[in-house]
């Protein structure tokens, strides 16, 4: 069947899509009209840095390489024990700030491994080891995690 014949049967909306990874949080503020906002948080090593994600109303769209990336550092700097999903967690604080309420979450594209204990620090939550001293949420710190306290949690 010729092109011309499948227009007459069709609407075709060509729309972008992502894996969850590097595009994501733009390809889906696209195909929802959502509004985009920068904020400073930190890398995977602690460094400041200019991420972005997007917000309709309620709704945040986030990707955790924007603010915890592999594309953030260098190569010889890629040590998940030593890398945090610190500033991603500062990113989701940001959006519930500003109203958000539902998350649609992209993981693709991290340079961590710390089971998240980064972003829950960034959050409020606290880990303790065994004598009591408060971890900083790097993928090294996941078999020192003896306690934890909640106490401080999404508190402004």
């Amino acid at each position: 069947m010729a092109k011309e014949a499948l227009e007459d049967f069709c609407d075709v909306v060509v729309k972008p899509v992502a894996d969850g990874g590097e595009g994501s949080v733009e390809a889906m503020a696209d195909a929802l009209d959502a509004k985009f906002i920068d904020t400073i948080v930190k890398n995977p090593l602690g460094t400041e840095i200019l991420a972005r994600y997007a917000l309709k109303d309620d709704l945040a769209i986030l990707e955790m390489s924007s603010a915890s990336g592999l594309t953030l550092i260098n190569p010889d700097e890629r040590n998940p024990m030593k890398t945090s999903t610190f500033g991603f967690g500062q990113m989701i604080k940001d959006a519930i700030s500003k109203g958000a309420r539902k998350f649609i979450i992209g993981i693709g594209g991290s340079a961590t491994n710390d089971a998240g204990v980064g972003m829950l620090s960034a959050l409020g939550f606290k880990f303790y080891d065994r004598n009591g001293y408060l971890l900083e949420g790097k993928g090294e710190d996941l078999a020192q995690i003896c306690d934890f306290s909640d106490e401080e949690a999404l508190k402004e």
